[in-house]
């Protein structure tokens, strides 16, 4: 989160708030349904607990980047 708000200070004044909020609501519903679609079939494809772990890790830089952002910003 740290990272993450370090990165998206700059990138306020060159796209926007509203740009970098949708972005990261975006980002943040499509790797909720790659979550969900992991944890579903975790035991059918051994390799979906990993997969499950990076999107998990992928949607809090996304939170970071969008509605997160906001309360850092404060």
């Amino acid at each position: 989160m740290v990272l993450m708000t370090l990165v998206t200070v700059p990138l306020m004044d060159r796209a926007g708030r509203r740009t970098l909020h949708l972005a990261g609501l975006a980002g943040m519903m499509v790797l909720s349904i790659g979550v969900t679609f992991t944890l579903v079939f975790r035991g059918e494809v051994g390799w979906f607990v990993e997969a499950s772990i990076a999107l998990t890790l992928l949607y809090v830089m996304f939170f970071a980047l969008g509605p997160g952002e906001e309360f850092c910003s404060i």
